[in-house]
This record gives structure tokens, sequence and C-alpha cells, in this order.
């Protein structure tokens, strides 16, 4: 599987140290699609913040903590990043 992914990551060498460096960073955020459902707001950021850390700094990867699997379609489509893969 992770093989077949490879070709939609860029390429390490081409990447500044800032961006290195935010390809290691995972954040936490809500698995719910909208931010009144946020039940941790200390923790999760909302939906703006966490579009921000993906599209803008590139953070390698998001844990959406509790939520509805029904949802996952919805958040997918929301942020527009690239692959969702939800590890159960």
């Amino acid at each position: 599987m992770i093989s077949t992914l490879t070709h939609l990551l860029p390429n390490p060498d081409s990447l500044s140290l800032r961006e290195r460096v935010a390809q290691m960073l995972v954040v936490r955020a809500s698995g719910h699609l909208f931010d009144h459902q946020i039940q941790y707001p200390s923790w999760e950021p909302p939906a703006d913040v966490l579009r921000y850390w993906l599209q803008d700094l590139g953070v390698g990867g998001v844990i959406f903590w509790v939520g509805a699997l029904g949802s996952w379609h919805g958040v997918a489509s929301k942020f527009k990043v690239g692959p969702l893969s939800p590890c159960f």
C-alpha cells in the first residue's frame, strides 16, 4: 500500500528545512464535520486553523479524534488536501 502512495508525496530533497520539520508533525483534530461539535477546543483546532496547518504549513498528518464514521467523507471533502486513510 505504501509504495502505491509514494507518487503523491513530495521529493524530500526538494523541501526546505521548514517544510521537512512540518512533515514530521502530526496534529490532533476533531473528527466532527462542524466546528460547533468540537468537544475539546483547547486541543482540537477549528477548521480554518487546521486547513492553514495542512495547506500552508504542510503538517505531516492529522489524527481525527472521536467523530462519527459517517462524517469521514464530509471531513475529507471539506479539506481537500489529499488521501484520507483512517486507521482503526
